[in-house]
């Protein structure tokens, strides 16, 4: 987020400062946008609330995509890729990749991306079950997984990789 929300301002954050770029070749939201500049609109429709909750809506139609070619009849089957990263707030954040073959192309495509608490085996194991479930992808149609170099997610006695 940037220091100001205001639209045209030069220091407004990365979303706004997105979709003033997008208006320069988008004749309607380019009007849209003059107006809220010029006037005083009562709903502009892209306050942070809103466009969160695009965000939010877009992911989800994103995910969802996924998924069905995933659990198309063609494909089926599907590899995992598992990793971990801290974020900005020095959170733990467990990112999972799926790998799969759709219309007989392979795609990788990242899931999610979600909060882990410690990095035992059970805990990674009981997130990436419980995102996989969310999703309605089971479990046996796994053909391969992926781990960083973590012991704990490749050990084949307390692994992940069993």
């Amino acid at each position: 987020r940037g220091h100001e929300e205001k639209w045209g301002s030069p220091n407004n954050g990365n979303f706004m400062r997105a979709i003033e770029l997008i208006a320069e070749f988008d004749p309607f939201l380019h009007e849209h946008l003059e107006k809220c500049k010029n006037e005083k609109v009562n709903a502009t429709y892209l306050s942070k609330p809103v466009y969160e909750e695009w965000i939010e809506i877009m992911g989800k139609h994103v995910q969802d995509e996924i998924v069905n070619q995933i659990n198309n009849l063609d494909t089926k089957y599907y590899s995992i890729i598992v990793d971990s990263m801290s974020d900005l707030t020095h959170v733990d954040q467990l990112v999972i990749v799926v790998r799969y073959c759709y219309n007989g192309k392979p795609c990788e495509r990242f899931l999610t991306f979600l909060p882990i608490e410690n990095h035992s085996s059970t805990t990674l194991f009981n997130k990436i079950q419980q995102v996989l479930s969310e999703h309605k992808l089971s479990l046996e149609n796994i053909r391969g997984q992926s781990y960083d170099n973590a012991s704990n997610m490749k050990g084949s006695e307390k692994g992940l990789h069993r």
